[in-house]
C-alpha cells in the first residue's frame, strides 16, 4: 500500500486509485503479468466504498468502513470523483480486451454497481464550493461523469447501460452550465478562490478544458442522441478525458 506523508491515501491525487489508473494505461503486454494483483486491489478498493457511494480519504484499518465514519470529500483528489474514473477505465478496458477479463465478471458487476453509487454522489455533491478546477472543483466532477458515460456506452447486452450513459452525460452538461456562473458566485462569497485561480488543476484553465469537451461532444451528437465517441471505429479518439489522467487511455475500439 502506497504511503504519502505517513498516510495510506485512496484517492486519485496521492493514493492507490491514481496509481492503479496509470497502471491500467500501460500497454497490455506490460500489464498482463500483474493483472491479477491489479484487479484484486481494485476489488478491495470497491469494497471500501461506503453506503452513500463515497470513499474515505485514507485506507480503513479494517476491510469494512464503520458506519459512523464521515467521508465528506467528493473530489478528484480525495473521494468518489477520482475513483469512479478508475472504475470507468476498467470497464472500458473490459469491453475492448474481453479475452483478459472474461474470468472476472464478478468484479466487473461490482464495479458497475459501485460506479452508479459513486457517480450519483458526484452529481449531487459535485458543484463544489472550492472553485471550478479539476483537483477539488467542478471541472473534476464533470470529467468523472463524462468518464462514466463513456464506459457505460461501451457495455453490451443491456439497454439500460446506454440509457444511463446519456443520463450521466446530461448531468455533466448540467454541472458545466452551472459553472458558467462561477465569477458571480465567487463575488458573492458562495464559491472560494483557489490558491492558483488560473491554473489547470486548481483554477479556471481546467474548467475551460471541461467546457471545451462538453461543447465538442454536444456539437457531435447525432440524431439518435449519441456521440461518435461511443460508436467510433476509427483509430483517432473523438473524445478526451481528464487532462493528464484518463485522457491517456485511448477512447477508440482499436487494440493498444
Amino acid at each position: 500500500m502506497w504511503s504519502w506523508h505517513g498516510k495510506r491515501y485512496l484517492g486519485a491525487a496521492h493514493g492507490v486509485a491514481g496509481i492503479l489508473q496509470i497502471i491500467l494505461s500501460c500497454p497490455l503486454d506490460v500489464l498482463n503479468p500483474y493483472i491479477s494483483d491489479v484487479l484484486n486491489t481494485i476489488e478491495w478498493l470497491v469494497d471500501c466504498q461506503d453506503e452513500e457511494g463515497n470513499w474515505p480519504a485514507k485506507a480503513p484499518r479494517h476491510s469494512q468502513i464503520s458506519g459512523d465514519e464521515s467521508n465528506e470529500l467528493v473530489q478528484w483528489c480525495h473521494g468518489a470523483t477520482g475513483i469512479v474514473i478508475l472504475l470507468s477505465t476498467l470497464l472500458k478496458m473490459s469491453s475492448k480486451k474481453r479475452q483478459v477479463f472474461h474470468a472476472h465478471t464478478h468484479l466487473l458487476n461490482k464495479a458497475i454497481a459501485s460506479i452508479h453509487k459513486g457517480a450519483s454522489l458526484v452529481y449531487r455533491h459535485g458543484f463544489l464550493r472550492k472553485g471550478v478546477g479539476l483537483c477539488h472543483g467542478v471541472g473534476g466532477s464533470i470529467y468523472a461523469l463524462l468518464s462514466v458515460s463513456d464506459a457505460l456506452a461501451l457495455l453490451q447486452g443491456d439497454s439500460d447501460h446506454r440509457h444511463n450513459s446519456k443520463y450521466y452525460f446530461q448531468r455533466a452538461v448540467h454541472l458545466a452550465h452551472l459553472a458558467t456562473s462561477y465569477e458571480k458566485l465567487t463575488e458573492n462569497g458562495k464559491m472560494g478562490v483557489p490558491d492558483r485561480p488560473g491554473s489547470l488543476y486548481e483554477g479556471v484553465a481546467g474548467m475551460c478544458c471541461a467546457w471545451g469537451e462538453i461543447a465538442h461532444r454536444i456539437a457531435g451528437i447525432n440524431a439518435e442522441g449519441e456521440h461518435p465517441a461511443h460508436t467510433n471505429t476509427q483509430s483517432v479518439p473523438v473524445a478526451s478525458g481528464f487532462p493528464g489522467y484518463d485522457d491517456l487511455y485511448e477512447q477508440s475500439s482499436e487494440e493498444m
